[in-house]
């Protein structure tokens, strides 16, 4: 039996993953509610991270939390050496951590992705960048989907600020909640 080309293999691996990271409610266990906000950073070299938080009844939001170990898999279809036996992953290497935490907790964030300035219209795609970044605004009609790297035109200044303290604020609950 023959391998696959790696290329095509891990091409196939990578789509997988990215749609896990983009629709984190799909992902095991399933989520009824559709998220308020999904946020995603995509570096080259690292993990592929994405956090949403989920409206859910009662006084708590679940908070999801889904990392794609890019860098092994990766490493798992580099040109392999003579004698080689170990199998290649045929799946995505994700990790999911769900936390439910009180909503007054993200009370301030979640008030700050109602009242986010959104530029016009996305930047244009660059395939050469070296990270990508994302905000889906799911509460919002129309599901905005925001997608840039960072090389950025004027007046996307206050989302990558947000951007960044939206990272600070969910990583903080996921850390608390161990």
């Amino acid at each position: 039996m023959t391998e696959p080309d790696p290329e095509v293999a891990f091409a196939a691996i990578e789509i997988d993953a990215q749609f896990a990271l983009d629709r984190p409610w799909l992902s095991a266990p399933p989520v009824a509610a559709r998220p308020l906000v999904t946020i995603g950073i995509f570096p080259a070299f690292g993990a592929h991270r994405a956090w949403s938080v989920f409206d859910t009844p009662g006084p708590s939001v679940l908070v999801r939390e889904i990392a794609w170990d890019r860098v092994s898999d990766l490493a798992a279809f580099a040109e392999p050496f003579p004698g080689r036996v170990l199998p290649r992953p045929t799946k995505p290497t994700l990790v999911l951590r769900d936390i439910h935490t009180p909503r007054a907790t993200l009370a301030e964030f979640l008030a700050s992705v109602e009242s986010l300035p959104l530029p016009a219209e996305t930047p244009p795609w660059s395939p050469t960048a070296s990270e990508v970044s994302f905000v889906r605004l799911d509460a919002r009609p129309g599901a905005p989907r925001f997608v840039w790297t960072w090389d950025l035109p004027p007046g996307w200044e206050t989302l990558l600020t947000w951007f960044a303290e939206a990272i600070r604020t969910l990583e903080h609950v996921m850390t608390e909640s161990r």
